[in-house]
């Protein structure tokens, strides 16, 4: 399975439109449509924010291994309110996890 059709069925599971994914990712849903279908080459700093925001391995994702290896905690979540927020929250985390990364190559 591509990493396109990996991230779409990962996405779905979260219960999160490719807007949404865009917005925490720092994307914009056109590109999250274009890795999806694999009709764009996926960076490196992109497969491992996937990786962290959903607990995965890379190599789930990239094909290599068949296993998730972490569990996945769905989430689902009616009130709107309550949605943004936690996709606030995950953008916030993924911002400071490249903070940190920029910090270490410095």
């Amino acid at each position: 399975m591509s990493f396109g059709k990996r991230l779409k069925n990962l996405r779905e599971k979260f219960d999160i439109s490719q807007a949404g994914l865009g917005k925490i990712l720092n994307v914009s849903q056109q590109t999250i449509s274009q890795y999806e279908n694999d009709q764009r080459t996926v960076p490196l700093e992109f497969i491992v924010d996937v990786a962290g925001f959903f607990n995965v391995s890379s190599d789930y994702l990239l094909g290599i291994a068949e296993t998730k290896k972490n569990n996945l905690l769905i989430l689902t979540v009616e009130d709107p309110k309550i949605r943004e927020s936690i996709e606030d929250f995950a953008e916030f985390m993924v911002q400071q996890r490249k903070i940190e990364s920029q910090k270490k190559r410095e």
